[in-house]
Parts: C-alpha cells; structure tokens; sequence
C-alpha cells in the first residue's frame, strides 16, 4: 500500500510541479515562486486527495478536492484566492497542452 502511495507522489510530482511552478511563477511573479514550494504543494495535496477519496467517496470528494487544492496552493504560495485560482486554471491549461503533444505522435502512429 505504501510503495503505491510513494508512486502516485513520485509521477504526481513529476507531471505536475513543474506546471504547477510555471503558472505560479507567471502570474504571481519570478521573485516569489520557488520550485520546491511546487513540489512539496504537489505532494501534500496528492495525499490530501487521496485520503479524501478514502474516506469521503471519490464522487462527492470532488468538490472538497477543489477547495482544498486552492486552499493548499493559497497558504504556500501567501497569494489570494484569485490567484490561486488563476494559477490552478493556467496549471490546467499547461498540462491540457502537454498532455496533447505528448498524444499527438501515438494519435498519428494508431491511425496510420
């Protein structure tokens, strides 16, 4: 159980700290976002996630997942709740992005 956890942590941090760390970084500015701040924000919210998806149900956790991700990213960030949630939409579109060019070449290789 704990090696699946130590995983989900690990690709978590690794597919979106960085994301999370660009749109922090352009929105609130380059001063005030350091890199590890991104990581240790990734990693507490994936264990907030999924504990709440134990304990409250992965249906009606999602609402409480939303608050609390902004909540996390508001308290390590010092920023209002307006940015956080600027920094979570434009986290969202990075990865959207990425997720695309990384799908593009399969797409193109499963058609052909």
């Amino acid at each position: 159980m704990f090696g699946n956890l130590i995983g989900i942590i690990i690709i978590n941090i690794i597919l979106q700290a960085p994301a999370l760390w660009y749109s922090a970084r352009n929105i609130l500015g380059i001063n005030r976002v350091e890199f590890m701040d991104a990581v240790k924000i990734t990693a507490v919210f994936t264990i907030v996630n999924l504990l709440m998806q134990i304990f409250i149900g992965a249906e009606v956790a999602e609402f409480f997942q939303i608050i609390a991700y902004l909540y996390v990213v508001r308290r390590y960030f010092e920023t209002s709740w307006r940015n956080a949630g600027l920094i979570a939409l434009f986290m969202l579109f990075i990865n959207i992005v990425i997720s695309l060019l990384l799908m593009g070449p399969g797409l193109f290789l499963y058609i052909r």
